[in-house]
């Protein structure tokens, strides 16, 4: 990490490299919310790094717990969901699938696209009414992907009304 970056690295949408075409990365929230969550629990997180291309040192202190016999949280209910089908686009895949397994945990039919072209294949196939979807991709980025289903969508929209005035 560089020695500019450093300083700010806590901060929402913090990144190193900003480009759409980047293949590694992500929205710049992850350590933002990392800090968060430390805090809430009385905590502290630190960031160390010798530059770029050395690696970096993330130190999380938190308070040691008073009482460790408390009962424990008690699990909370399962709210009510209407399944429903979800694309996730996203290229990194470590990201896709744990997010696959989080919205499957609350019964939602989830499918994982790496890339834009297989996002819109995936799309015309089955058409879910939800899509979560990467800014930088490869190949295609997010915004084209998002331009191309909303044109995708329109187009079978109108068929659709044009096959119903015809009945």
């Amino acid at each position: 990490m560089s020695a500019e970056t450093l300083p700010r690295i806590f901060d929402l949408f913090a990144q190193e490299e900003r480009s759409l075409n980047r293949s590694q990365g992500g929205l710049g929230i992850g350590l933002t919310v990392v800090r968060s969550m430390v805090e809430q629990h009385g905590g502290s997180v630190d960031a160390k790094s010798d530059g770029l291309g050395t690696g970096s040192e993330f130190t999380v202190v938190l308070p040691r717990v008073k009482n460790p016999k408390e009962p424990a949280l008690q699990p909370m209910l399962k709210p009510a969901v209407v399944p429903c089908r979800i694309l996730i686009v996203d290229d990194n895949v470590d990201s896709g699938v744990l997010l696959r397994m989080l919205l499957e945990m609350s019964d939602y039919a989830v499918e994982v696209a790496l890339d834009g072209p297989s996002a819109l294949d995936t799309f015309a196939r089955r058409g879910p009414p939800i899509v979560v979807c990467d800014i930088g991709l490869p190949v295609m980025n997010g915004y084209e992907v998002a331009r191309r289903l909303r044109r995708d969508c329109a187009a079978g929209l109108a068929s659709a009304v044009d096959r119903a005035h015809r009945l």
